[in-house]
């Protein structure tokens, strides 16, 4: 059973998702149906931000005025706890602590969860559509620009010339204290299997070309699209190569860790945002080997349970794959201790990236 289903059904047999939020007081509020709107559940900020779904018990989903549905309930942890990120598995994880490990109803249940997400309507989806095609109108190749060389040699990457990474000027941004700015980005371009534009994930960076501090440093652009529709999607970075060894691909998280990866291998990357995009990534039928590019997460390893599940699917499809993980080279200084990722290894030494992956590159996979 996956975690997320694990979690669904705890939260069906304990009652739907009033068990769940009963220990968010900011999101019970707008359970009173005598208020129309309230203060944002997530920051405390304003009166009239957040609402809940009539059939939030069942489905957990809300709306915020700022940033639009919130389509599930996992979507709502996820929003809730920034340890849990973009990541539907740890929330779906921290769900279950919470209501204490036991799918066995502590009392009768009042409704049955649900999968059901809010469709957005016609109109809405245009409007984001109207808004991606807006930043994307405005926005330049990244290649040679003096704000995309600064990030890259603030993060210790070669700028590489990459054709779907843009910059803009002027893009909204709001932090996690409400306050609404306009930024420098970097824009990743974010395209379907079918190689159209799904939408852009927004690096924030400061005059200087430096990534911004806070929270809300990285936004993927809420997609003109239904949810799930975003699966299957990747920042590409290179084309894929066919080369001696056939036609390979590597893929990543993160586009730093990707341009990193580049650097030190020579092969063609894709990077897939987060380690849940990572597990429904499409790749081309002409690829006929990947090497995934894992994070090294120490909260849990949900880097490599997510480059194992999409290794998983891809081998059943006749593909050649191999995991790479790293590990933490002795004297890196790793203050926070989350994890290690590639781009850490490459950063700390080159010499030391391409021993790790050696056997990776001469193995005929």
């Amino acid at each position: 059973m996956s975690i997320i289903k694990q979690a669904l059904d705890t939260v069906s047999a304990h009652g739907g998702w009033g068990s769940v939020f009963q220990h968010y007081p900011s999101v019970m509020v707008a359970a009173n149906r005598t208020l129309s709107q309230v203060p944002c559940p997530f920051t405390g900020n304003g009166k009239t931000k957040f609402r809940l779904y009539k059939d939030w018990e069942q489905t957990g989903a809300g709306y915020h005025n700022d940033f639009g549905r919130i389509a599930t309930g996992i979507d709502m942890i996820m929003k809730l706890e920034p340890e849990c990120g973009n990541n539907p598995g740890k929330a779906a994880k921290l769900i279950v602590k919470l209501l204490g490990g036991s799918a066995v109803a502590t009392s009768t249940p009042k409704c049955a969860v649900t999968r059901c997400v809010p469709k957005i309507d016609e109109h809405e989806l245009k409007r984001m559509k109207g808004t991606l095609d807006a930043l994307l109108n405005r926005s330049v190749p990244s290649a040679r620009h003096q704000l995309y060389k600064s990030y890259c040699e603030s993060r210790g990457i070669p700028a590489f010339a990459c054709s779907d990474l843009r910059i803009a000027t002027g893009v909204f941004h709001r932090d996690a204290n409400d306050v609404v700015t306009h930024k420098n980005a970097l824009l990743g371009i974010m395209r379907k299997p079918n190689g159209e534009i799904m939408t852009v994930h927004r690096i924030y960076l400061d005059e200087n070309g430096h990534g911004i501090k806070g929270k809300n440093r990285k936004m993927m652009l809420p997609p003109p699209a239904q949810k799930g529709e975003v699966n299957g999607c990747a920042i590409r970075l290179s084309p894929t190569k066919n080369g001696p060894r056939g036609n390979i691909l590597a893929l990543t998280e993160g586009i730093e860790t990707g341009l990193a990866v580049m650097a030190g291998s020579k092969l063609p990357v894709w990077a897939c945002y987060s380690s849940a995009l990572l597990e429904s990534v499409i790749i081309p039928d002409e690829v006929e080997k990947v090497i995934i590019f894992a994070d090294n997460d120490y909260n849990g390893g949900q880097g490599l349970t997510s480059a194992e599940v999409l290794a998983t699917r891809l081998r059943a499809a006749g593909k050649c794959v191999r995991i790479l993980v790293p590990i933490e080279p002795n004297g890196l200084e790793n203050i926070t201790k989350k994890g290690v990722d590639w781009l850490d290894v490459y950063n700390h030494s080159l010499a030391e990236f391409k021993h790790q992956v050696r056997e990776c590159l001469k193995l005929d996979l």
